[in-house]
């Protein structure tokens, strides 16, 4: 048995894990990053490193588009 312990409902909660995302792996050094293209934009889905420090970079992390901060520097 799994308890499920939320404020919002569990469909709301759940809505979109039946959708198929077609992920790119794009290799950067030693890291993986899984790419999502939303909306004609690229977002960084997953990162996949064996260097801590990877996961650290502002840059990398998870739901970063690609080329945002860039053009915020």
């Amino acid at each position: 048995m799994t308890l499920f312990w939320s404020l919002r409902s569990f469909e709301q909660v759940m809505e979109g894990c039946d959708k198929d995302y077609e992920l790119e792996e794009l290799n950067v050094g030693s890291a993986i990053m899984l790419i999502e293209n939303v909306g004609g934009q690229r977002r960084i889905s997953r990162l996949i490193s064996p260097d801590a420090n990877d996961y650290l970079n502002p840059d990398w992390q998870p739901g970063t588009i690609l080329g945002e901060r860039a053009k915020n520097k």
